[in-house]
Parts: structure tokens; sequence; C-alpha cells
């Protein structure tokens, strides 16, 4: 069984992925500050923003606790590119994720009386986070599984 804070870590991510896909789908149509439409983007950009923190803390203390010393040399041993390509990408990818969303969430606040001139860059970004968080899931997945073949059980 995988290791349960690794675990929580990707499915906090998921979750917080799909509260911005739900943020993209919202934006396809003209949104005014009253309609039930707005509390829905601003809470839900708010709890996706939430739930990528919580998930980066996680990864990152992941990271330094255990896959730094045990998961990364067995991942290396196998499958060096995984690593080198996966894991590097998904880093880096993964540090621009809460700042894009605090982006989404602070335009939401302060264009909220006329949301129309923004409409469309905070669908794409919204979009573009949901997009990040699929190929860091897919890493991640890679990552799981080279660890499994050596492990027998990613930590």
């Amino acid at each position: 069984m995988a290791n349960p804070l690794i675990v929580f870590h990707a499915i906090v991510g998921f979750i917080g992925s799909l509260l911005f896909l739900l943020v993209a789908v919202e934006l396809k149509r003209p949104i005014k500050t009253r309609d039930p439409a707005y509390a829905k983007i601003h809470i839900a950009s708010m709890l996706g923003t939430l739930a990528i923190l919580i998930s980066w803390v996680m990864g990152g203390y992941y990271y330094v606790t255990i896959y730094g010393n045990e998961v990364k040399p067995a991942v290396k041993s196998i499958e060096s590119w995984i690593h080198d390509i996966g894991m590097e990408t998904k880093e880096h990818l993964f540090l621009f994720l809460p700042f894009l969303s605090m982006f989404v969430v602070s335009v939401i606040r302060v264009y909220a009386r006329d949301l129309e001139k923004v409409r469309k860059v905070l669908m794409w970004t919204s979009l573009s986070i949901f997009l990040i968080s699929v190929i860091i899931a897919t890493e991640g997945f890679w990552i799981t599984n080279a660890a499994n073949t050596v492990l027998g059980v990613a930590r």
C-alpha cells in the first residue's frame, strides 16, 4: 500500500484541480456579481487554492522526509529518466500552481463588479491550472509505478 501522506497529497491536489476545472467551465458564459455562479467560482477558486497549498506542503514534506532518501535512489536505479525528467518537470510545474491559483482568486475579487473584462483570462488560467495538474499527476503516477517496481510499495 502507498504511503498515506502521498495518497493524501494526490487526493487533495486532484480535488484542487477539479475545483479550477469547475471555475473554468462556469466562466464559459458571462457572469454578473449577483449571479449565483459568481459565488460558486469565488468559493471554488478559494477552496481550490487552499487544496493546492495543502497538497504543496504535503508533497514537499514527503519529498524531504521520504522520497529523497528512500524512493529517489530506487527509482533512479531502474529508470533514471523517470526521476530526471518526470520529477524535475513535476517540481518546476508545481511551483506555478499556488501562484496561478492565488492570481485567479485575487482577480475574481478585484474585478467582482465587472468580471466580464477578465472572464476569458480567468477561464484560461483556471483551465491551465487543471491541465498542469493533470501533467503533474501523470508524472507522479510514473514515479509511483517505478518505485513499486523496485521497492514493492511506494513509500
